[in-house]
Parts: structure tokens; C-alpha cells; sequence
């Protein structure tokens, strides 16, 4: 599957351009998170600072136009996946780890008691029961489970596809304390989760629960979603703005037609690359490298 990840785009702009993203090869579409937000402005990070499990945000879009979406989608064969943020809320501006006046007050009852920020990514204890730079929800309280679960049936019943998890590392895997009740919940839904910076032993059993958005590989390579940019390599870290157009359609060449995997493409903001003859190209099977 390729994936065109329209990173940021509201929805008004992306169903006018169903037809082109069909015409250009790719099978599904990634959006932004469309849960509400803290603040009405257009800065990317505040989408993964949610203060909701509802559909609908200033930047992305209504639900509305979501069914729009996908119904448009649909008819031209391509899914539709909803990025979504399930373990933290949006933050005070003066204390970070304390909720945002704005978070809905359902999602209070299930913060966690203690908010501790983690400060060793290596120790998986830390890794999934401390904050991550926001107030942390416990997601695996089972009427915190219902709720989100109500909330992805939603997306579904708008006619997505299935759904992308930020921030899957930070979640706790079955063969850890509690038995990894929300990960297990999860495989009722067609997932792929964000896990980078793994153990190879920590990928791996992720995978058997959904598959992987990763920088490494999973033993059982089916269940790789592999990438060579995402938006935090780009805004975030830095790390890919020194790529030309030729090196990222060299990458996106070696993934879908060199190794066949199932791969996300992050269209970057203003771009016009993804709509280019080469790109269509390379999505049609022909080699580009």
C-alpha cells in the first residue's frame, strides 16, 4: 500500500484532489489528527495536543467534511486513515503537565494520579507509564477504553479506513504489567502504530499486534510501514530538509518497487512532488534508480 500522508491539509483542500492522488498511484490518504485542540491556530504541533475524543478542529476539519472525505474517496478506491492521539491531553502553558483549561472535562477523571515526566527512554517502565512532555492519560482504565472506543467506531461510521497511533512505544505491550489491555483492543481496528527507536524485541511484539511505522524492521516484514521522511524527521529534527527532490524520489523508488513494502510518503508543506510525472512513474511499478 502507499500511503500519500497529507500532512496538515485541511479537508476542504484535499477532496478536490482525490482524482489527481488516485491518477498519481497512491491507495490511501493520511490525515492530521482532527480531534480538538487547545488553540485556533495553525501551528502542526497543535494537533498532537488534543483536548478531545471528538471529531472536528479548526486546522483539518468538521465532521462533516470528513464524510465528505471519504465518500469521495471511496469512490475512486482510495482509504482513508485518521492519525490519532489517545495517551495524552493538551497542557497547561505554565505547567505543562497539568491539563489545559480547554481539555474536556470527561478526560479528567482518567488522568493519571501522578504526572512524571519520563527521563530514561531506555527503561521500558518508564517508557510507558510516565508523561512524555504532556498531562498523561491512563489508558489502560477500562472506562477510559470505552470512550475510545466509541470515539474510533465514529471515525468509522464517517467511512475511514483505519487509523495511524502516535506515539505506540509509549504504550504498555501485553507481556508487560498489566497485560497490555488497551493494545489488545486495538487489533479490532485496522492500525499502524508510530515505534521508533526500538529493541528489536520491543518491535517485534508490537508488530504482532498491528503493524509498524518505524526505522528499523520487524522480523515478520509484512508488518513494516516503512518511510524514508516523516513530519517530525522534517519540522521537528531537521534531519531530511537536506534531501532534493531527486534523493526523496530515489528513496520513495527503493521502498515501494526495490523492496515492495507497504510506505507512507510525506507530502512537505507547498510541495508539488507527489503530483509529479516521475512520481506517477515510480508508483506504476517503473523503476526510478
Amino acid at each position: 500500500m502507499k500511503i500519500l500522508h497529507m500532512f496538515q491539509w485541511g479537508l476542504g483542500s484535499i477532496i478536490p484532489m482525490i482524482p489527481t492522488v488516485k491518477e498519481q498511484g497512491f491507495d490511501a490518504i493520511q490525515i492530521s489528527p482532527i480531534q480538538g485542540t487547545k488553540d485556533s491556530g495553525l501551528i502542526w504541533w497543535l494537533l498532537y495536543q488534543p483536548t478531545n475524543l471528538r471529531i472536528g478542529n479548526t486546522q483539518i476539519g468538521t465532521k462533516e467534511q470528513l464524510r465528505e472525505l471519504c465518500a469521495v474517496a471511496n469512490q475512486y478506491g482510495i482509504k482513508i486513515i485518521v492519525d490519532v492521539v489517545l495517551r495524552h491531553v493538551a497542557g497547561d502553558p505554565q505547567n505543562p503537565l497539568a491539563p489545559h483549561k480547554d481539555v474536556d472535562p470527561e478526560l479528567l477523571p482518567y488522568l493519571c494520579k501522578e504526572q512524571i515526566p519520563c527521563n530514561n527512554y531506555n527503561d521500558r517502565w518508564q517508557c510507558t507509564h510516565r508523561c512524555t512532555g504532556m498531562p498523561m492519560l491512563d489508558y489502560e482504565n477500562t472506562e477510559y477504553i470505552v470512550k475510545v472506543l466509541f470515539f474510533l467506531d465514529e471515525l468509522e461510521d464517517c467511512g475511514v479506513w483505519g487509523f495511524r497511533l502516535d506515539q505506540l512505544k509509549h504504550y504498555e505491550l501485553p507481556s508487560e504489567g498489566k497485560g497490555g489491555i488497551f493494545i489488545k483492543m486495538l487489533t479490532m481496528y485496522k492500525f499502524y502504530g508510530e515505534c521508533f527507536f526500538c529493541d528489536q524485541w520491543v518491535l517485534d511484539e508490537y508488530s504482532r499486534y498491528m503493524k509498524v511505522l518505524t526505522d528499523g524492521r520487524p522480523s515478520d516484514i509484512s508488518r513494516l510501514v516503512a518511510k524514508f521522511e516523516t513530519h517530525d524527521d522534517f519540522l521537528e529534527f531537521k534531519a531530511t530538509n537536506r534531501m532534493t527532490d531527486h534523493m526523496r524520489l530515489a528513496e520513495w523508488d527503493v521502498l515501494v518497487n526495490h523492496c515492495g513494502y507497504d510506505s507512507l510518503y510525506y507530502a512537505r508543506p507547498f510541495e508539488d512532488l507527489w503530483m509529479s510525472k516521475e512520481m506517477k512513474e515510480i508508483n506504476g511499478g517503473k523503476r526510478y534508480v
